[in-house]
């Protein structure tokens, strides 16, 4: 639910009850094919997300899913899909087996000068019911996590994150925008009584400039991101790390930049550096990481378009 409390100050109410485990896939194009088969299904009706290179499609126009069988068939206008384009499809499966029921609820404030200036908060709640569901088996499995050493069982939990951003156009062409967050998991809301009961506190952070003109649009973003931090209903990572997939407890900078020559050649570049084990845990490795790319593009009229691409990428484990 939405709206203006007055003409600058807008209310967003979100309240979900999750259907199913939540899932992420990353891989590359593979040019004029059209059907990927996803590695788990039956996929929840209306819970994919499915991005190219961050750009999010759209179901029936972009492509069609058969959720029984979990399986996404591109559509025309979008192929092809190179290999160096990445393909990222967020998902929940059907799991009757959950033991706990959960559900998501959250509120955004915005604060809305213009579309171009604003200031918001929002406090979202992944929160598991503190009774599991009839017949549900909460002994752990052989390699699950335990959550309460001092009962070997599976336990409901909280997780809530708590964040605020901003956006705001200084002059014409220059915009600035960043994020904080921190997030919060009790992983038994039933206890205290052990260290593996109590809070886990992460913060993440992120700020970024971006200018447009007629001829040149550009961005320039710094995040780190710690350890602990987590997203609401993701466990894997905060960011993209090259073919690592998303990745936290990292610091990374990240810059693009699209020069318009004339009405029908373009240039651009982009790089990235990144460093992770932000706390050099000596249990951990250390990555070092960098990315960079160039090329241009060239529309020769309204149906062609020729486009060349190179770049060179470091991923180093220490």
């Amino acid at each position: 639910a939405q709206g203006n409390m007055t003409k600058n100050l807008r209310s967003t109410f979100m309240f979900s009850q999750s259907k199913g485990a939540a899932r992420r896939e990353q891989f590359r194009g593979a040019g004029a094919q059209q059907e990927y088969r996803m590695q788990a299904f039956p996929i929840v009706q209306g819970s994919e997300q499915i991005r190219i290179n961050g750009r999010l499609l759209q179901r029936s126009s972009d492509y069609l899913i058969d959720y029984e069988e979990g399986i996404i068939k591109f559509s025309a206008s979008v192929l092809p899909i190179e290999i160096t384009d990445w393909i990222v499809v967020e998902y929940e499966t059907s799991n009757e087996n959950l033991a706990f029921s959960r559900n998501v609820f959250g509120v955004r404030q915005e604060y809305i000068k213009s579309p171009e200036r604003r200031l918001g908060v929002t406090w979202l709640r992944e929160l598991d019911s503190k009774t599991p569901k009839a017949g549900a088996d909460t002994e752990l499995e052989p390699g699950e996590t335990v959550a309460s050493e001092s009962t070997a069982l599976i336990t409901p939990m909280q997780h809530d994150v708590y964040g605020t951003d901003f956006q705001w156009q200084l002059g014409k062409a220059l915009t600035v925008k960043g994020e904080t967050a921190v997030s919060v998991i009790d992983r038994n809301i039933n206890s205290q009584e052990t260290p593996d009961d109590r809070e886990i506190k992460g913060k993440a952070s992120r700020f970024g400039v971006g200018a447009k003109t007629d001829k040149i649009e550009a961005d320039a973003a710094y995040y780190n991101i710690d350890s602990k931090f987590k997203l609401i209903g993701r466990e894997d990572g905060v960011i993209e790390l090259g073919e690592r997939g998303l990745v936290n407890d990292v610091v990374s900078g990240r810059g693009k930049v699209d020069y318009k020559l004339n009405d029908s050649i373009s240039v651009f570049a982009d790089g990235e550096n990144a460093q992770t084990n932000l706390d050099n845990n000596p249990e951990m490795g250390k990555i070092d990481f960098e990315a960079y790319n160039g090329g241009f593009i060239w529309l020769p009229n309204n149906v062609s378009r020729f486009e060349f691409k190179s770049g060179t990428q470091k991923d180093k484990e220490k």
